[in-house]
Order: C-alpha cells, then sequence, then structure tokens
C-alpha cells in the first residue's frame, strides 16, 4: 500500500499544480495587505498578547493565512487521494472479477483452446489437455506446438500460421489430423484468430475432436462403396440374365434355364448383401434385445446365411451397459466379424464375450478366426483399411484397447479390453 501511494503522489494526476501554488501564495499576500490597511494586527495582538514579545508586524496574520491555505491544500489532496486508492480498489477487484469469469468460460469450453506464437504453445486449457490425452495443461505449456500435429499436416500447417501473422489472407477454419499423446491419430476442426499476447504476434485457435464424425463419413463413403460395387452389380448382372432370359424363351427354351436361375441367384444375393449392409447402419436388435441377445443373434443369421461354424462364448453375468458402450462393442465384433467374412476365407469362426475381474474389472471381447490371415501392421499403416481403424478408435473412446493378431495363413485374433464404468462389473 505505501508503494501504492507512492507510486500515486508522483503521478502527475494527484501532483499539486502551479495555479494551487499560485492560489495559496495569492491567499497569503491578500492576507498580507489587508492586514495594513484595516490594522488587523492591532486586533490580532489585542487576542494574542503573547505575541507582543516578538515584535514581528504582519508576519503572524500572513503566517496564520500561509497556514490555513496549507491546510486547505493538504485536506484537499488528501480527499483526492482517497477517492483514488478507492477507484484502484474498484478497478483491481473488477479486474479479479473478470479474470475469474475468463478463466471459468475458458475452462469450462468443451472446446480446446490455446495460444501460440512461432510454433510454441504459450497457453492452453484443460479440454485441449484432455482431448490430446495429456492429465494438466501445463504439460503443453512451454512444449513445440507441432508435437500434437501430425507429420504429413506440418507443412500446410505451419503455412497457415505463417500467413496469418504476416497478416495475409488464410483459412480461418480448417480440419487437421493431430498425435495424442498415446500415438493415436486424430481429426480436429480448428477456428483461428490473431491475438496480441505480451506484445507479441500470437494466434488464438479453439479446437474440437471430430474424429468420431470423420470415422461416420469414412464408413458411409465405404458402405457406398460396397453398395456400388456389390449390389449395384449384382443388380446390373441379374437384370442382363433375365432379359437374355426374355429374348430366348420363345426360340431357345434350352438355353433359358440357366440365365433365369443365375439371374435369381443374383437377386438373391443383392437381398442378403442389403440387409448385412442396412444392419451395419442401424444396428436395429440392439435396440430392442440389448448387446448379449443382439450378439447371439447376429451370429445365429451369420451362420444360417452363411453356412459357417460359429462358436459364441458368452460370460457377463447381470451385465448391464450405457447404450453408447453397447452400440460400440456390438460395431466392433460386426466389423470383425465383417472383416473375416470378406477376407479370411473360412467357415470357423469363435467369438467370446466375458468379465475379466483379473485385469480390474473389464470387459473383454474376442473374435477369432482360423482363415488365411495379414499382416496387421502394413494394414493399418496404409490408412486403407477403415474397418480395422475404426475398431481401434471405438475401444479408445470407451478408454480401452484393440489389439489385432495375425500372420499370413494362421488366421486372425481381435482383442479388445475395455474397463466398465462404475458400478459394473463389482
Amino acid at each position: 500500500m505505501k508503494a501504492r501511494i507512492r507510486r500515486w503522489l508522483r503521478g502527475p494526476e494527484t501532483r499539486t499544480t502551479r495555479s494551487e501554488v499560485v492560489l495559496v501564495l495569492g491567499m497569503t499576500l491578500l492576507a498580507f495587505s489587508l492586514s495594513s490597511m484595516f490594522n488587523l494586527y492591532e486586533w490580532f495582538t489585542t487576542q494574542t498578547r503573547h505575541l507582543e514579545a516578538w515584535q514581528i508586524d504582519e508576519l503572524p496574520v500572513a503566517l496564520l493565512a500561509f497556514s490555513l491555505g496549507s491546510v486547505w491544500l493538504i485536506a484537499r489532496r488528501a480527499r483526492a487521494l482517497t477517492v483514488e486508492i478507492v477507484r484502484r480498489q474498484q478497478m483491481a477487484q473488477a479486474l479479479q472479477e473478470s479474470e475469474t469469469h475468463y478463466r471459468a468460460l475458458v475452462e469450462g469450453s468443451i472446446q480446446g483452446i490455446y495460444i501460440h506464437c512461432d510454433g510454441m504453445v504459450l497457453f492452453a486449457n484443460q479440454p485441449l489437455a484432455r482431448i490430446f490425452g495429456y492429465n494438466s495443461p501445463d504439460a503443453l505449456v512451454g512444449q513445440e506446438l507441432w508435437q500434437l500435429v501430425a507429420l504429413h499436416e506440418r507443412a500446410r500447417l505451419e503455412g497457415y500460421h505463417h500467413r496469418h501473422r504476416q497478416g495475409d489472407t488464410a483459412p480461418s477454419r480448417y480440419e487437421w489430423q493431430g498425435w495424442r499423446q498415446d500415438g493415436t491419430l486424430i481429426w480436429l476442426a480448428s477456428l483461428v484468430s490473431y491475438l496480441p499476447w505480451d506484445g507479441q504476434a500470437a494466434l488464438l485457435t479453439t479446437v474440437v475432436d471430430i474424429t468420431e464424425r470423420k470415422w461416420q463419413e469414412q464408413v458411409q463413403q465405404q458402405i457406398a462403396y460396397e453398395l456400388h460395387d456389390g449390389i449395384a452389380q449384382l443388380l446390373v448382372s441379374a437384370q442382363q440374365h433375365l432379359e437374355t432370359f426374355h429374348d430366348l424363351q420363345q426360340d431357345q427354351a434350352i438355353l433359358v434355364q440357366p440365365h433365369l436361375d443365375l439371374g435369381l441367384d443374383r437377386l438373391q444375393q443383392a437381398i442378403v448383401e442389403t440387409r448385412r449392409l442396412m444392419a451395419r447402419l442401424r444396428p436395429a436388435p440392439l435396440e430392442t434385445l440389448g448387446l448379449i441377445a443382439a450378439v447371439q443373434q447376429y451370429l445365429e443369421e451369420l451362420q444360417q446365411e452363411a453356412g459357417w461354424e460359429v462358436e459364441c462364448h458368452i460370460e457377463t453375468g447381470c451385465l448391464h451397459l450405457p447404450s453408447e458402450w453397447e452400440t460400440a462393442l456390438f460395431r466392433i465384433i460386426q466389423e470383425a466379424v465383417t472383416n473375416a467374412r470378406k477376407h479370411a476365407n473360412t467357415p470357423r469362426l469363435c467369438v467370446e464375450l466375458k468379465i475379466n475381474g483379473v485385469l480390474g474389472h473389464t470387459v473383454s471381447v474376442v473374435i477369432r478366426d482360423w482363415g488365411t490371415g495379414f499382416q496387421p501392421e502394413h494394414a493399418l499403416s496404409s490408412g486403407q483399411h477403415l474397418g480395422l481403424l475404426g475398431m481401434r478408435e471405438r475401444a479408445r473412446m470407451l478408454g480401452g484397447t484393440c489389439t489385432i493378431e495375425s500372420r499370413p495363413t494362421q488366421g486372425t485374433i481381435v482383442c479388445v479390453q475395455i474397463p466398465l464404468p462404475p458400478g459394473q462389473g463389482g
């Protein structure tokens, strides 16, 4: 407080002005003149006899006037000082409240927010740390921004940031891929704006995790390809055979039957494929039967349609999971079975779903086939096998893991371990 008062006294708004000094001196001279004109000294000395021994003409009156003026000036300065201190205290309180509101707004946002300059993170909030898998934003502040950005995205984002700092035209909204702390690749959407920060030209960036949306878009694109390459071709082939049947039925009855049989077979395949794709889009049994019954029904239908030997082992007790958990687990099983059906070239499949208390109350899903197998590392690094990436991403979003073990000619094992939510599996 003393230092604040010293700064205030040195400040131009509280410094005694020249006009105020002139006013005090003028009052002193006026008192001196009036004392001479109206014999104020005699009256004053009468009232103050003890001053006669000093024999000082009009000086006591002048000193009195000067003292009164000084007291007035000091009182005025003290009052101004009090008002200024109150004003400064109110400003400090308002600033503190504003900072509290700002922190509540930034930390309570569902969006990640960070400020960076020349590739260095200057500020980060808790949602940003959560998106990238860190416990605290302090682990990001002072670090290089590029550790969060996928390698193939760095050149593009560096170009954007450089153009923003130079004031050139650059996209303020864009999507990019980043790395979580555990090495998982995620999709993000960002909005960038300019911000002065400690005298530097910095960039304020908000981040939203759109990984799930991207996976949905890619799954829809994959289904569209399957519709085009699978069902559409089956329907065209059936149409051609039926048209040939129509042309030949009157003149060449012997050649008609094979085309009719092929046309009907293609239509039947198209119906089966359509049902499979519809099930991938909307797992209706899951909504009405629950996870366990839906998985059992799905595998029974697979056994009937494909003629496979399907083993199903379920040991979950009275397990009740949130709907989003059941959907994710069902999708993982569905994707693993679909991959085996399309690529494994085997009629044998085994699905296990159980609670594993040894691993800390986790739900364990294992899908195994004895087919041709493949090399998971090559498939995942290529980025073209969306089903494999989708299974891993769904498990990660539930806080679990998805591992794929396979070798050529040795079959494939998909193993998913997901910690149960509180209150489950106890």
